[in-house]
């Protein structure tokens, strides 16, 4: 995996941690991720998923419950939603500026084993609460000097 995939993966878990926590399969889930697909831009992305009007229909008045293979649908046009309403409010940004603090992101590229380098290393990212963007090597931790030192 490449750090922009990385950066993509933390940037959605961050958006997933941030959603409704109650499961599709529940009541109070569905009812959630209904409400939010309320808007004319959720039933637009309901549709693109593809879920029919008449579903939709049945779904907002109550008269129904989605099916198994409607809660993916429901589930993954929240997520699409969800995602694309904090970019475009500003909330995924504030959140990462930190009132000016910044997030702070460490790339590390992962152990490969017996396996042969590769020219680009496979990554990963964890993320904490500040600082700055550190690139660095697997068990190893910068010192408030800015000098790496084992754990």
């Amino acid at each position: 995996m490449k750090g922009a995939e990385a950066l993509i993966l933390e940037l959605n878990r961050i958006v997933y941690s941030s959603g409704i926590a109650s499961p599709i399969t529940s009541k109070r889930g569905q009812d959630a991720r209904l409400n939010y697909l309320k808007s004319e831009a959720g039933r637009n992305e309901l549709r693109a998923q593809g879920v029919s009007d008449r579903a939709m229909r049945s779904w907002f008045t109550g008269k129904a419950r989605p099916s198994k293979a409607n809660l993916d649908r429901l589930d993954s046009a929240y997520w699409v939603r969800r995602r694309a309403n904090l970019i475009r409010s500003g909330w995924l940004k504030r959140h990462l500026d930190n009132d000016g603090q910044g997030r702070r992101l460490e790339i590390y590229r992962r152990r490969a084993g017996r396996r042969p380098r590769k020219p680009l290393p496979r990554q990963h990212l964890r993320a904490f609460n500040r600082g700055p963007v550190r690139l660095g090597r697997p068990g190893r931790r910068l010192g408030r000097e800015g000098r790496e030192h084992t754990r």
